[in-house]
């Protein structure tokens, strides 16, 4: 468990030059037909959403074409964008929402074989089973549905509690909440491994 909280602060953040203009002064330009400051928006925010995207697919693929579909979205939707919210948070349910889509539709996708299915795996290692471990991804997977989102938005959408609340739609204590539930079941199940 120590390595998630380690791996929620010490992580790269975004690097930031201090006299660099904030999201809302570039979302600003781009409104304004300045389409570079959309591309220092796209370099700023393209990581860090691949991470929470892959998490939530678990398909490196998948997870290149969501990112992608959502800063086309974000482009194409900007005007509609209320700086309510940060932009990185806007951001993060666009692609949540392109998560959720991607989800119904492989529901949907019942004729499949798995032959077809095993072929089309992606068999590279990934980071995340190189950090975590491909135990604690699987208990991750486990979660429920809302506390493994909120786990995912907090540690490699790298929001705040207010954030993940605007992005899932919910209070802020009730992300809170399930992020904790998250933590103190991942630290039982190690508990559990460790004895």
């Amino acid at each position: 468990m120590e390595k998630l909280e380690a791996r929620r602060s010490g992580k790269d953040p975004i690097p930031t030059d201090p006299g660099a203009p904030d999201d809302s002064a570039l979302v600003r330009g781009t409104l304004a037909g300045r389409r570079e400051d959309f591309t220092v928006l796209v370099e700023r925010h393209q990581k860090p959403l691949y991470r929470f995207v892959l998490q939530h697919t678990r398909d490196a693929h998948a997870a290149d074409e969501i990112v992608q579909m959502s800063f086309v979205q974000a482009y194409t939707h900007l005007d509609r964008f209320r700086q309510e919210a940060s932009f990185k948070t806007w951001l993060h349910r666009v692609a949540l929402n392109l998560c959720h889509d991607r989800a119904r539709a492989e529901r949907r996708r019942s004729d499949v074989s798995v032959d077809q299915a095993l072929e089309s795996t992606d068999t590279r290692p990934r980071l995340e089973d190189v950090v975590l471990g491909a135990s604690l991804e699987r208990r991750i997977a486990s979660l429920p549905d809302r506390q493994r989102t909120v786990l995912n938005l907090r540690l490699w959408g790298d929001l705040s509690f207010k954030d993940i609340s605007r992005v899932l739609g919910t209070s802020e204590n009730s992300a809170k909440v399930n992020y904790h539930h998250a933590i103190r079941r991942l630290r039982q199940w190690l508990a559990g491994e460790a004895a």
